[in-house]
């Protein structure tokens, strides 16, 4: 939950905190907030999805009053309750984003005289730590991940495919997948996860993405234990999804239903374009499993094509991959097919959707499996950070909170190692496009 600055300028406020439980239903808790508070008294600070009580207190008027009107001035519209009586109500939305809403009173007396009151109340931005993994596995690094998943207050996890592998009987992989999960994380951890090729048929004799209890099963379920989380469409495969404002795609190119040898695939490339322009979302995330041979450090080849990296540019969305077991990121990119580096300044990254849009990839495949080494060795000046066994490296997770510090528009990102180290750490921008 975000904060409510209330600026008290003309009218009294009385506050009653109201949380929500995991069901996402509302619970009164405990307030310091209590009574009515004499304005102009301002800064007070209260949680957010409060119930605020408009009152209207002393007013300078000559004769009684006969009439109270309140209205709504600016900001996410609300539903003002008995707005013609001198104590007015109204339900706290929940705005991810931030806002600033107004208020405005007019009091009428018995002589025909009337005084106008205003009040805002700015609502600071919800921030979300969101931990990008992917290659996991189902062994101790794979544990050693989300126990620093956990150890970090991270909000949700979206992982970049390949889950349980299929080391074990049929359906065994998928058991234990969720069980260390559940186990670590807990139940209702919001996490989100995008097919790899390890996850389907094309690497075992029964599709364990589809079969009953199978991956896609299990992802509906943790779906459904998140209050407030929203996807539609084939989860994991082609899907657009909410959580707490953020909007990302899960995407099964160039795994599911077959591969496509670098080829684009125009049933996911279309999918893409049609949730990314649908959504005004300020951060947009593009999740899928596989890459381009110049998009990762490693061996791979081209695989998804070069369509859905220009449509997840042009929208402003960061793209976030695996597939490759190590992690790698690259500066902010005008074309991704040839690598245009916009800017070297890898601290702080601005990104921007439109025609010319700006954004960055990123591999995150150090989830626990194994760790590769480097094997692309020239032509990387478009990569802002490298990290693979031939730096030695461990395995992790890549965090960042959107939201940061107040702000709707940054995001404060670091990749962190088991051990507990920083490998990688940068800001990012939000730009109008």
């Amino acid at each position: 939950m975000g904060k409510l600055i209330i600026q008290l300028l003309g009218v009294l406020f009385f506050v009653q905190l109201v949380a929500c439980n995991d069901e996402g239903n509302q619970v009164t808790v405990a307030s310091n907030s209590d009574v009515l508070h004499q304005l102009p008294d301002a800064g007070e600070e209260v949680d957010s999805s409060a119930i605020v009580y408009l009152a209207s207190g002393d007013i300078d008027v000559d004769g009684s009053i006969t009439d109270y009107q309140w209205t709504q001035t600016k900001g996410t519209s609300v539903e003002i309750l008995n707005a013609d009586s001198a104590n007015a109500s109204f339900v706290m939305p929940v705005i991810f984003e931030g806002d600033l809403l107004g208020f405005q009173l007019v009091a009428t007396d018995s002589e025909g005289s009337t005084n106008t009151y205003s009040t805002s109340i700015t609502v600071e931005p919800v921030s979300v730590k969101i931990a990008f993994i992917g290659d996991s596995g189902v062994g101790d690094g794979a544990k050693k991940v989300l126990q620093l998943i956990a150890a970090e207050g991270t909000d949700m996890v979206l992982h970049q495919g390949d889950f349980g592998y299929n080391d074990y009987r049929i359906g065994v992989a998928v058991d234990l997948f969720f069980d260390q999960i559940a186990q670590a994380l807990g139940e209702k951890m919001p996490y989100f996860g995008s097919i790899g090729n390890h996850d389907h048929e094309s690497f075992a004799a029964t599709d364990e993405w589809l079969m009953t209890g199978g991956y896609q099963e299990g992802f509906q379920t943790l779906l459904k234990n998140t209050a407030g989380a929203k996807c539609e469409g084939d989860l994991g495969v082609a899907s657009a999804c909410t959580y707490k404002g953020i909007f990302f795609v899960l995407s099964g190119i160039g795994t599911y239903p077959d591969g496509r040898d670098g080829q684009d695939d125009p049933t996911h490339v279309a999918y893409l374009q049609e949730k990314l322009a649908a959504s005004s979302a300020t951060w947009k995330i593009c999740s899928w499993h596989k890459t381009m041979s110049t998009l990762q450090v490693g061996g791979k080849h081209d695989e998804t094509g070069w369509a859905p990296f220009s449509t997840c540019r042009k929208a402003g969305a960061i793209v976030a991959v695996g597939h490759e077991h190590s992690y790698s990121r690259t500066h902010v990119l005008s074309n991704f097919e040839t690598q245009t580096v916009v800017s070297t300044n890898s601290k702080n990254m601005k990104i921007k959707g439109g025609e010319n849009g700006e954004t960055f990839m990123f591999v995150s495949g150090l989830g626990g499996k194994s760790i590769r080494d480097q094997e692309r060795t020239t032509n990387n000046e478009h990569w802002a950070s490298i990290y693979t066994s031939t730096q030695g490296a461990t395995y992790g997770a890549l965090f960042c909170t959107f939201r940061s510090k107040g702000d709707p528009d940054r995001a404060d990102c670091y990749f962190k190692n088991i051990a507990g180290q920083v490998i990688d750490e940068f800001t990012i921008f939000k730009e109008e496009g």
